[in-house]
């Protein structure tokens, strides 16, 4: 949603005085918002041209390769492709924001999440999405703080939710099987074990990723390991279902984002994903 955000915040700033060209304006947005990027091209139909000045756009399209959207959170390949966007410029002034003092910080906080462009839709926004990341770089992004913090959280409500006792991650890697299958491994280590001196917890999983009516992803054929002794069936099993309720898409539905994935494969290097999301006005 962060991609569609800087959109839309970009086609503000282009219908505003200051404005500018708009596919070079949209496309430093997302080179600044990023860590890096190897390659990024952007194309925003406007014809007839003054329809930007009327909050319009016929399509907006946008392909990178090499983005890393974080440190260490690399996408081998993002592409959007939008259909018809329509704003609501009379509702500006009424708004946080003003089409007549609409400045830089004003775009960091819509960027930050701060501003509802959802308020600013006069039609729904619908949008195609297809990325690829490959497995060093998805290894590379499990070994970030950000993401162990977002594991680690995971895991705590797992945890207190059976009333057990936190466990600390570290060392978390995933390796690909192809035809859908997948291998992680990390170790488990209790909020007391580094005072006692204590070895973490070596846990291997392997399971399979379904895809179900494009709106919920499933784990199946799990099992596992824990310093090499198998895991329960049962234990196995009920963090499956916990994990799959929590993957189900239809949770956005509450706030009116509609999000749909028509594709998921897992090579042996890398992990393929083609969706649609629609934000209703």
């Amino acid at each position: 949603m962060e991609f569609i955000t800087i959109i839309l915040s970009s086609l503000i700033a282009i219908i505003s005085p200051v404005g500018a060209i708009v596919d070079t304006t949209v496309e430093s947005r997302l080179r600044d918002s990023v860590t890096s990027i190897e390659e990024i091209k952007v194309r925003i139909d406007n014809a007839p041209s003054y329809q930007i000045l009327q909050g319009k756009a016929q399509r907006v399209r946008i392909a990178t390769r090499g983005m890393e959207v974080m440190p260490s959170v690399k996408l081998e390949l993002l592409e959007i492709e939008t259909d018809a966007i329509h704003l609501d410029l009379a509702n500006l002034d009424s708004g946080n924001l003003d089409s007549e003092n609409l400045n830089s910080e004003n775009l960091d906080l819509a960027n930050q999440g701060e501003i509802d462009f959802q308020q600013l839709l006069l039609q729904p926004l619908n949008a195609g999405i297809r990325l690829s990341i490959s497995q060093e770089n998805l290894n590379l992004a499990l070994s970030s703080a950000a993401i162990q913090s977002m594991i680690q959280e995971i895991l705590a409500r797992q945890s207190n939710s059976r009333n057990r006792l936190n466990y600390q991650i570290s060392d978390p890697t995933i390796e690909f099987l192809g035809n859908n299958r997948l291998r992680l491994q990390v170790k488990l280590c209790r909020s007391s074990c580094q005072r006692e001196n204590s070895q973490p917890l070596a846990v291997t999983l392997e399971l399979r990723l379904k895809l179900i009516a494009g709106r919920k992803i499933e784990l199946l054929e799990i099992s596992g390991t824990i310093n090499d002794r198998p895991l329960s069936s049962r234990l196995l099993n009920s963090f499956a279902e916990s994990i799959s309720r929590q993957l189900d898409l239809r949770t956005l539905e509450s706030v009116g984002i509609t999000a749909r994935v028509l594709q998921l494969d897992i090579e042996t290097d890398r992990i393929n994903l083609a969706g649609f999301v629609r934000v209703e006005n």
